[in-house]
């Protein structure tokens, strides 16, 4: 075992990442995705609203001191240790997430599909752009702007799945866009309308996912085409978790979008199957829409 195997479970996608990279940056990947686990993992581990604050609130002090080399937290004083000598992108990306993560807790009302697409930029994106830019310091920050694209695109994809949690949260993922139709239906204005307006409407859930999850992952899609062939050993993290977010999203679009309700998952040897198809072939699985298309008239 090394060094950077107990960072994230076997057959989870962080742990085929980290082990796919070469083996001179295997840590410091797995160190990057376990920090960011821990980090997005408080807005599903918390119990209540109140303890998940009080929980980001000391990640952003701990965060903030990282920038300034103060340590607080095992994993931060490990990829510090890391640092010698070369840039250290990931400490002022996390700390930014971390502040910027905070309005998410306040999304109590429906935000344009741009002003959710910007603020996953800054949380997701922001943290996959310094991944890359830290295995790559030569790599000018132009040349990463599609890698911080394409990381909001499929968080914003996946994240859909968990919309009934989201909601509990009083977190809205659910773009305004996307419910006009419906709530014009039923005579409500879209100013008062909350992702509850259609939470119980199962008949809903597949337009909705044919209208909005289908365009979101098309340009992901596009994104993913933009990404320079020069950052592709540096890109595969968000080039895996892209590909893993398409095969999920397409089996839930075969099984008419069950995963709404209940979050779709891949198998240990699915997932080990599209990060090698991704590592060594730059493979993409097709999406929900490839599906819509070929079943077309």
């Amino acid at each position: 075992m090394t060094p950077a195997d107990d960072l994230a479970p076997i057959g989870t996608e962080d742990y085929y990442i980290a082990r796919l990279h070469a083996p001179a940056e295997r840590l410091r990947v797995a160190l990057h995705l376990a920090l960011e686990a821990r980090l997005l993992g408080l807005l599903t581990d918390a119990s209540d609203p109140a303890t998940l604050r009080l929980k980001l609130c000391w990640w952003q002090d701990c965060l903030a001191a990282a920038c300034a080399e103060e340590f607080r937290h095992p994993l931060l004083a490990r990829l510090g240790a890391l640092d010698s000598g070369r840039p250290a992108h990931w400490r002022r990306a996390f700390a930014d997430a971390a502040l910027a993560l905070e309005e998410r807790l306040a999304w109590q009302r429906l935000l344009a599909a741009e002003q959710i697409l910007e603020h996953l930029r800054r949380v997701e994106g922001t943290l996959a752009h310094a991944l890359a830019r830290d295995l790559a310091p030569q790599a000018a920050a132009d040349d990463c702007v599609d890698i911080a694209e394409l990381a909001a695109l499929t968080a914003w994809a996946r994240g859909l799945q968990w919309l009934p949690h989201w909601q509990r949260l009083q977190i809205g993922w659910l773009p305004r866009e996307a419910l006009e139709a419906h709530v014009a239906d039923r005579g409500i204005g879209v100013a008062g309308a909350t992702a509850s307006t259609v939470e119980h409407d199962p008949e809903h859930w597949p337009r909705l996912a044919e209208a909005f999850i289908g365009p979101v992952l098309e340009r992901a899609l596009a994104a993913h085409r933009r990404l320079p062939r020069s950052l592709r050993a540096v890109t595969l993290a968000v080039r895996i978790r892209h590909a893993c977010g398409r095969a999920e999203l397409a089996r839930a679009a075969a099984a008419g979008w069950p995963v709404l309700r209940e979050r779709a998952t891949l198998t240990p040897i699915v997932r080990l199957l599209l990060a090698l198809g991704v590592r060594h072939f730059d493979h993409l699985p097709r999406g929900p829409a490839a599906r819509q298309r070929n079943r077309a008239p």
